[in-house]
């Protein structure tokens, strides 16, 4: 359930294989829906880190290799839109779909496989910070058209693809105004055999 005296929470996701949804909200803190088949499990806590985090726990207890395709594997999740967010997410071989423009994001940070991550955000906060990192995967991040955005890349061999951002070096692009923004969003990118998309909206 909500409470009031959350101002900051932590979505630990912990899972591969199967496909993740977020893009709705809820009165409660947080929900999810699970369709899975009968080998699937997860274990699902919260606690607190420190004074000043809530953390849920959202890990997947054991799977069978099933194709994350599947509509028979599924999960979708709903947060609440007051609490600003953090996103910790191992989702190894996974298809994930999250659009989180309607919450306050103070940071994702993902970490995969193979697989499809699509994401998308709002606008940033005085400091947003998203750092990826995944393996031969395809990624898709959406900013809005006016954020302040700047994306630095470590990706070995993967194809980059960054809409509407300047190249400040080899590895760094900028929008326009960055420098002098008073809210600012920052990405970070690395992976092997990978394609990184950064489109505006």
């Amino acid at each position: 359930p909500y409470d009031a005296n959350v101002k900051v929470a932590r979505l630990h996701l912990d899972g591969g294989g199967t496909t993740y949804d977020l893009s709705d909200t809820t009165n409660q803190l947080f929900s999810a829906y699970t369709k899975n088949n009968s080998t699937t499990h997860y274990n699902f806590s919260h606690n607190m880190d420190g004074d000043s985090v809530y953390v849920i726990n959202f890990k997947m207890k054991d799977h069978n290799g099933f194709n994350f395709n599947s509509d028979e594997n599924k999960t979708v999740f709903k947060l609440n839109t007051t609490p600003e967010w953090e996103f910790d997410i191992s989702a190894g071989a996974t298809s994930l779909d999250f659009d989180l423009s309607k919450f306050k994001v103070r940071s994702l940070k993902l970490n995969g496989g193979a697989g499809s991550f699509n994401v998308k955000l709002g606008d940033p906060l005085a400091s947003t910070d998203v750092d990826v990192s995944t393996g031969v995967s395809g990624v898709d991040i959406n900013i809005p058209q006016n954020a302040a955005c700047s994306i630095q890349t470590d990706s070995g061999l993967s194809g980059n693809d960054f809409d509407g951002f300047t190249k400040m070096s080899d590895n760094t692009y900028q929008t326009n105004g960055y420098e002098t923004a008073k809210n600012k969003m920052h990405i970070h990118i690395s992976g092997g055999l990978s394609g990184f998309n950064v489109h505006r909206y």
